[in-house]
């Protein structure tokens, strides 16, 4: 049993302090999440009853319970795999009409082709690939990388500023020596490449994780959800179960050593959760 669990990451810490005490289950947490948990694996090729109101509430809480607890432990594996690295580039693939982009299954395998043929380049690469389901069921894919020194990087022409981009003719006097160039990556053959570097691997670790929405989570069922290399550094995790006066001792203990915090709720018909989250410098 536990209510709080401990990751470190290196450099830093967090503490995930949760309201509710999780009780182990028997199976391995690589069971329960063996499509989801692609850290451990090579990339592949493959990859009602309206009569009773109460009975179909109930499936359909147990059925929004499940794609969260789904949503949860994805998102939770890709930033821990995020977070426990240092990332050198920020990389998204689209796809053109050679693909089709509606087909999660045909984007996957250009993308995993895109992959090997990078990999074959640069055999020490480390890095994370994720899907993005568009509002109109078109895919796309962002990654972060790094590692890849044998790269072709190809100049855009375009230069960017937050979510801002331009021509470097067009680009306003008073940004000009804060823009980067956007280049592309000229082995991928399957649409256009962004590859940007990474300025802070821990806020591209929170970035990279909002792509994995409740949506996909639904559309991809029994898919794998996101890539990432064997190489990769993984957090050391603990767990406690903690008295609240622990809580707050710990947190008074850490207190100066704070450079983020914050809370969440997790609500589905009858269950909830609150979390919270602290960092810690080390």
């Amino acid at each position: 049993m536990y209510n709080c669990k401990i990751y470190d990451y290196g450099n830093e810490k967090q503490y995930r302090f949760y309201s509710k005490v999780y009780m182990k289950d028997c199976k391995s947490e690589e069971d329960k999440s063996k499509n989801e948990d692609e850290g451990k694996k090579e990339i592949e090729e493959k990859e009602d009853n309206n009569d009773n109101t109460e009975l179909n509430n109930e499936k359909s809480v147990d059925k929004d319970r499940s794609i969260i607890s789904s949503l949860n432990r994805t998102v939770n594996k890709i930033y821990e795999y995020a977070r426990a690295n240092d990332w050198e580039y920020y990389v998204t693939l689209t796809f053109n009409s050679t693909i089709n982009r509606y087909d999660y299954d045909e984007c996957t395998k250009a993308m995993i082709k895109f992959l090997k043929v990078t990999r074959k380049h640069n055999p020490n690469m480390q890095y994370i690939m994720v899907p993005e389901l568009h509002k109109d069921g078109a895919y796309h894919f962002h990654g972060v990388f790094s590692n890849i020194p044998n790269v072709d990087l190809v100049d855009s022409g375009v230069y960017s500023f937050g979510k801002y981009t331009w021509k470097k003719e067009n680009i306003p006097s008073n940004l000009l020596e804060k823009c980067r160039l956007i280049y592309n990556m000229g082995r991928y053959k399957y649409g256009y490449s962004d590859i940007q570097e990474v300025e802070d691997s821990k806020k591209t670790a929170n970035y990279i994780c909002k792509y994995i929405t409740k949506e996909l989570v639904i559309a991809t069922k029994g898919k794998k959800r996101y890539w990432a290399s064997r190489n990769l550094n993984k957090p050391i995790v603990s767990e406690m179960l903690l008295e609240p006066k622990h809580k707050e001792q710990i947190k008074e203990l850490v207190k100066d050593r704070i450079i983020y915090q914050k809370k969440t709720e997790v609500d589905v018909g009858t269950y909830h959760n609150e979390i919270e989250y602290i960092d810690i410098k080390k």
